[in-house]
């Protein structure tokens, strides 16, 4: 939708946190400057779980932030996905209630991914600068099933008043999306099954974006 009036760079990958959009931004950047090119606007789309703590097991992707106090055979152990583990843990109340005894939320450990989400944050906007572009950054609500739960959820992403607060602070254009794309006519329409933007939402951001590179700095 973007690329109709501007020439657009898609950096973004399924997975990606903070950490790895700075990277990828940084190589991008260094790109464009080695081809004598310049970049004008960084889009960064922010969602509330980059705060968490992410580490790789084997083909799945767990929760840092949970932790098995003890290895249990088809919970913490390799005869079933990690990944699928920590699903298993959020969907099911029996599997909640079996595995408590085991599990503990390490508090300290999310602690200090929002600290590193916010400093990757300011890296990624000390970039933008340097490269002489400005940043728009986009708060993407924690769509969930429907949007009255989204905005119930809201209230408890502190992560995000913070964040939006620092970058308007450092000349950034911060959006909060939520509100905008709950404010649709049939705005569960714009949601998938599982909580994902569908082309409706899309194009509320491509407006928003659009919207925000034509307004003078």
């Amino acid at each position: 939708l973007l690329s109709r009036s501007f020439a657009v760079a898609d950096l973004a990958a399924p997975g990606y946190s903070t950490v790895q959009m700075r990277i990828a931004l940084n190589r991008h950047i260094k790109t464009r400057a080695a081809a004598g090119e310049k970049v004008d606007a960084v889009v960064f789309s922010l969602f509330h779980n980059d705060s968490a703590s992410w580490a790789r097991a084997g083909s799945g992707v767990r929760r840092g932030c949970l932790r098995f106090r003890v290895p249990l055979p088809g919970i913490g152990g390799a005869s079933i996905d990690a990944g699928l583990a920590w699903r298993l843990y959020r969907a099911s109340a029996a599997f909640r209630a079996t595995c408590r005894p085991f599990v503990f939320r390490d508090r300290q450990c999310r602690e200090d991914a929002e600290v590193r989400m916010l400093a990757e944050t300011r890296a990624i906007h000390t970039a933008t600068q340097a490269a002489g572009a400005r940043l728009i950054v986009l708060l993407l609500g924690d769509t969930d099933i429907n949007w009255h739960r989204a905005k119930r959820k809201r209230a408890l992403l502190h992560m995000y008043n913070v964040i939006a607060k620092d970058m308007r602070s450092r000349g950034a254009i911060v959006v909060d999306t939520l509100p905008l794309i709950s404010a649709l006519p049939h705005a569960d329409a714009a949601l998938d099954t599982t909580g994902h933007l569908k082309a409706r939402a899309h194009k509320v951001l491509a407006d928003i974006i659009s919207q925000a590179l034509a307004t003078p700095q």
